[in-house]
């Protein structure tokens, strides 16, 4: 059952090290880096996906360790157990992606461009939903 009021944990499956200062910036900013955490492959986002029910997962969609739109269906199946927000963020030319990643059941994709501009203001909009 969703708890609609438990606290927001951030997951961030990015290997990007530029991209992961600006979450961690951004998370800091909103006096949330309590509730951040980073994995480096999908075993360790599942075993945090015990830790809590209420998610915003953040994927770099462009990684190359696994397939992440398997991974965004396999997230979608959760949803009726846990609240689960995903949003990712890809290169502009990627276009192939950015729609696949949304017929997964990813909530919103942004270019790296937008996404590194407007960071802090995307995580704050899923902080309250």
């Amino acid at each position: 059952m969703k708890d609609l009021k438990e606290e927001l944990k951030i997951v961030v499956l990015a290997n990007d090290l530029f991209f992961s200062s600006k979450i961690k910036e951004a998370v800091k900013s909103l006096n949330l880096s309590h509730n951040l955490e980073f994995v480096k492959d999908e075993a360790g986002l599942y075993d945090l996906l015990h830790t809590a029910n209420n998610f915003l997962i953040v994927f770099d969609l462009n990684l190359r360790t696994h397939n992440v739109v398997d991974t965004i269906k396999r997230l979608n199946e959760l949803k009726k157990e846990k609240r689960i927000h995903i949003i990712g963020y890809i290169p502009h030319v990627q276009t192939h992606l950015y729609k696949n990643a949304l017929e997964a059941g990813c909530d919103a994709v942004f270019p790296r461009s937008q996404f590194s501009k407007k960071i802090k203001d995307i995580i704050k909009s899923y902080i309250n939903l």
